[in-house]
């Protein structure tokens, strides 16, 4: 049968009804794109990633364009943590439809990731694409600040007062608040970065200020503010902000941590009593955290014990303080001077031996004045036993160079007058000098371990909730997915800035002299050869643990010397009876600061 074609009066009816079908396609195609991306931000709010991955695929398998579902497939990818693979999908996107182009939300969003890869110029160069788009954004710009803060921080600087002159004038959403709580944030930064301690007052002051507006945790904007008014001289103003941060937040772990440093501070300056710190950092040891804070809490704990001459129980808190932090030579350092206040100095030998084992040199502030405390610890050792001055001299002028690579000149300066006097006195040239006090933990060092503890605390806690984020819903990637594909660089990525390491502070260890055998009698007082071959009589419960980091390449006697396990790690105490859990320290009525803005509930 032959088909008969059709008449030329029957065509336009059957194009008009072709773009009929096509229109409500297009238009079936928007809905159904729409709704799965509706469906993707209600899993992501709850965060069931697998879902969210599949509907953000599927909405924009109906529409490959919609710049929602790829900022929102990107999020998720954010989310587990493969910010990569999230660039690379919008990079693509880009490439493959150019009116994608003239979207400010996505080279914003790829802004933004090329920050969270330390891609700084990439991620400014893209932040000032968004803003060709839309100019004087507040979000816009604050990527480009702090992209620019890592680039070239004089510029940034200006940025931030810029984005602080555009949102102060409002401040009528919480969002403008947190976008100026994190501008006076950085600020603050720059300001101790500078050491301009009073700007860091203000600046921090300011930011609590907005966060209690953003009703946004502002937990490590109070230690900060405690720190600088701490490092400002102002102690009796960083312990208001302790109070003030208490009455606000609640006894939180942080907190409680800068306050109980701040009471030991206080204690050295103006001879408070510390049980205000035993008090306050009790209910602390109840948590079995197991990290950095833990092991500083037990610390500071068995310093408090210390100054209130009560060295049984600080024994203990430092006993539980270096089995939370076996790589930490903060507590090696406590518990020699503590065994060199007792005068058992073969015991203070092995544990700054063990301190000087643990540290790592790493270029920082830190690590030379840890240092420094450790080689200080062993001169003191070393003055104190008989014929080891040259030994003594090494150690302190080993502390010098340690001390300059911190910045404290004036230590450094004291330990070479050390240094020479010892020399002097070892070639009979001078009399021997008198025995200088027992050395304690530079509370400088102590600051920063305590501050920089405080701001790890707060990036592990981010990446345990994308890591739990992942683990909530268990599905598999969707088949095709392309949060599953192999990630490819395109050629618009340029290669990320490397900077340059800082030197090393660390002492070649051909210098080191031989160290005295432990065999060898310790006291402070000068004994005779018949009295120097008497065994020790111990006041503490000796232990055997192991030794099981090396100090670089050593000596003969240096070896033989290091390898003599120290005496303080074995022994398997149980917990402190005497500590009990009590309840928080004393809070004074709280004084106003100042930074409270009007109408503000506190949470």
């Amino acid at each position: 049968m032959v088909k008969r074609s059709l008449s030329p009066a029957q065509q336009p009816n059957k194009r008009v009804h072709s773009a009929q079908d096509e229109q409500q396609e297009r238009d079936f195609a928007t809905e159904a794109s729409r709704t799965w991306y509706v469906l993707g931000k209600c899993a992501l709010t709850l965060e069931l990633i697998p879902v969210a991955l599949k509907a953000f695929e599927s909405s924009l398998r109906f529409v490959p364009d919609l710049p929602e579902s790829l900022l929102g497939l990107a999020t998720t990818l954010c989310t587990q943590k493969e910010p990569q693979r999230a660039l690379d999908l919008l990079l693509a996107a880009l490439q493959q439809h150019p009116r994608l182009n003239n979207d400010s939300a996505i080279w914003r969003e790829i802004a933004g990731l090329h920050f969270s890869l330390k891609q700084y110029d990439q991620a400014y160069q893209a932040a000032n694409r968004a803003l060709g788009l839309v100019p004087n954004d507040p979000k816009i710009l604050l990527i480009s600040a702090d992209a620019m803060s890592h680039l070239n921080p004089s510029h940034s600087h200006h940025l931030y007062h810029t984005i602080l002159s555009m949102v102060t004038q409002r401040r009528t959403t919480p969002e403008e608040c947190d976008i100026a709580r994190h501008c006076h944030y950085k600020l603050g930064l720059m300001a101790m970065t500078d050491q301009n301690w009073k700007a860091a007052v203000s600046e921090f002051q300011a930011a609590v200020s907005f966060a209690l507006q953003a009703n946004v945790d502002a937990e490590l904007l109070w230690c900060l503010l405690a720190n600088v008014r701490e490092r400002n001289g102002d102690i009796e103003g960083a312990l208001a902000v302790c109070r003030d941060a208490i009455q606000v937040s609640g006894l939180t772990r942080r907190v409680s941590l800068m306050f109980g440093y701040l009471s030991l501070v206080s204690f050295n300056q103006h001879q408070e009593d510390p049980n205000n710190a035993i008090n306050l950092l009790t209910p602390l040891t109840a948590t079995n955290y197991d990290d950095e804070m833990d092991c500083l809490t037990w610390y500071l704990l068995g310093k408090a014990y210390s100054l209130a001459d009560n060295p049984r129980q600080a024994y203990d808190a430092f006993q539980f303080s270096l089995r939370k932090g076996r790589d930490s030579s903060l507590p090696w350092l406590a518990v020699g001077s503590l065994y060199l206040k007792m005068g058992q100095l073969p015991d203070a030998l092995a544990a700054y031996s063990q301190a000087a084992r643990l540290l790592v040199d790493d270029g920082s502030l830190v690590s030379a004045m840890a240092s420094a405390s450790a080689w200080d610890g062993l001169a003191c050792v070393y003055e104190r036993c008989d014929d080891q001055a040259i030994d003594a001299a090494d150690a302190y002028a080993r502390a010098a160079a340690c001390y300059r690579a911190a910045n404290e000149m004036r230590a450094a300066s004291q330990a070479e007058q050390r240094a020479h006097s010892l020399q002097a006195a070892a070639r009979g040239e001078a009399p021997v000098p008198s025995l200088r006090p027992i050395p304690e933990t530079p509370m400088t060092l102590l600051r920063d371990i305590v501050i920089n503890a405080i701001q790890d605390s707060f990036d592990t806690e981010d990446e345990m909730s994308n890591e739990n984020s992942k683990k909530f819903h268990h599905l598999p990637l969707p088949r095709g997915s392309l949060a599953g594909s192999t990630p490819t660089r395109t050629p618009t990525e340029k290669e990320v800035t490397k900077w340059p390491k800082q030197g090393s502070s660390q002492i070649p260890s051909a210098q080191l002299t031989p160290a005295v055998p432990m065999q060898r009698r310790f006291s402070q007082h000068r004994l005779s050869p018949v009295q120097a071959t008497e065994p020790p009589p111990p006041l503490l419960p000796q232990s055997q643990p192991q030794a099981q980091h090396q100090m670089g390449q050593l000596s003969p006697m240096q070896a033989q010397q290091f390898a003599q396990p120290p005496r303080v790690l074995g022994s398997h105490l149980p917990g402190p009876s005497h500590i009990k859990q009590t309840v928080g320290p004393p809070v004074r009525p709280p004084v106003p600061m100042g930074y409270y803005p009007p109408g503000v509930v506190w949470r």
